[in-house]
């Protein structure tokens, strides 16, 4: 429950914020009186989406707190959830939400109608600090400085540009376009260069602010297969890397042969590419989903900080006139470690009142230590 909420919460921001760049930076842009019919549709689509973003993020964010103050309080009672919202990083940033939330809105629909520039960089500022507000309250809070927080605000301003873009991009009028090429083929191939530019700064972005986070959040390479942080950011970085496939191959192939069909003109050849087209921009979105899913799942968990779990070692030290070989490897069994000590003489000859004992202990809540059933001193 608490990884839907997550994902919802995501992906509603995903569309709050990615209509208006969408419609500001991209189709508005191209628009033209010819495509004055899909305008009018696709106006209709990215305002659904913002309203439709707006109000799950804040019924989702609402949400997660109660699941939250739920961890430490009693929810209904109203003194202790005031006192939760007030009195905790977590309730604050909600509270910020929902401040944020309208100022955002009336930037989009009201104050661009009478002050289109100053309602631009009115939302550009709401949705900041809408970023930064899941930021605080993600596992880069609990980090010192102001690195952890700024990479993961810069890592979910590139997953809004590129995955909230590639949404409406894949919410588009297809069966209009499709029906009339002549007149939308020319303008598609402008609209999937101008969205592949900017989804390339968003991805170098995500490459960055991601390494970062790594860095931050994952002690190692192991860490990828030991633990289950590791194994859902290997799946994450798969996905992503399988949708940055599909645009690659959607870029450097299917954006070319539309801009030659642009000059051609062939009205059947047009249909296909459009139709694969839109085929791509719909398999990108359902993969840039699942990238969300997976995120919103590593947020439930631990960091893999620090081994979870034992991983094999092996130290050497000299004792004496005795060198130790330790080593420690984890068993099939969760929880269970072999240690194999060799013990060699630093001369080759065994010291004189040489005793080897044998024995067996215990660690209060580790369990009991196993010794083989014998013990043999071999001479070099």
């Amino acid at each position: 429950m608490n990884a839907f909420l997550k994902a919802v919460h995501c992906l509603a921001l995903c569309l709050a914020l990615g209509g208006p760049l969408f419609w500001t930076c991209i189709w508005r842009v191209l628009d033209t009186p010819d495509v004055h019919r899909a305008t009018l549709q696709v106006w209709q689509r990215v305002r659904f989406g913002i309203w439709l973003g707006a109000v799950c993020f804040l019924l989702s964010g609402a949400a997660d707190l109660l699941r939250a103050a739920h961890q430490v309080i009693d929810p209904t009672d109203l003194e202790s959830l005031i006192q939760f919202l007030i009195g905790t990083r977590y309730g604050n940033m909600t509270l910020l939400k929902i401040l944020l939330v309208p100022l955002f809105l009336m930037s989009v629909f009201w104050l661009s109608t009478s002050y289109p520039r100053l309602a631009q960089v009115c939302a550009a500022l709401c949705g900041l600090a809408l970023l930064s507000t899941l930021s605080l309250t993600s596992h880069a809070a609990a980090k010192p400085g102001i690195v952890p927080v700024l990479s993961e605000t810069i890592h979910l301003a590139g997953v809004v540009v590129w995955g909230g873009g590639l949404l409406y991009f894949a919410l588009l009028p297809w069966k209009t376009i499709r029906q009339e090429t002549e007149t939308y083929g020319r303008l598609l191939w402008k609209l999937v260069e101008r969205f592949s530019t900017i989804a390339l700064v968003a991805v170098c972005l995500l490459v960055m602010s991601g390494a970062v986070l790594a860095f931050l959040h994952v002690y190692g390479f192991p860490a990828f297969s030991d633990t289950p942080y590791g194994r859902i950011l290997s799946t994450k970085i798969a996905v992503f890397l399988l949708t940055l496939g599909v645009a690659g191959w959607q870029l450097m192939r299917l954006g070319p042969a539309l801009k030659r069909q642009a000059r051609t003109r062939i009205l059947r050849t047009a249909y296909t590419l459009l139709g694969r087209c839109a085929a791509l921009v719909r398999i990108e979105a359902v993969l840039i989903l699942g990238a969300i899913l997976l995120a919103a799942v590593l947020t439930t968990l631990p960091p893999a900080e620090r081994p979870a779990q034992v991983t094999h070692g092996a130290w050497d030290k000299t004792l004496g006139a005795w060198h130790v070989h330790l080593t420690m490897t984890p068993r099939g069994d969760r929880g269970q470690v072999q240690f194999d000590i060799a013990l060699t003489p630093v001369h080759n000859q065994l010291p004189p009142a040489t005793t080897l004992r044998r024995g067996s202990s215990a660690w209060p809540g580790l369990g009991k230590w196993k010794s083989p059933s014998s013990l043999q001193a071999l001479r070099p």
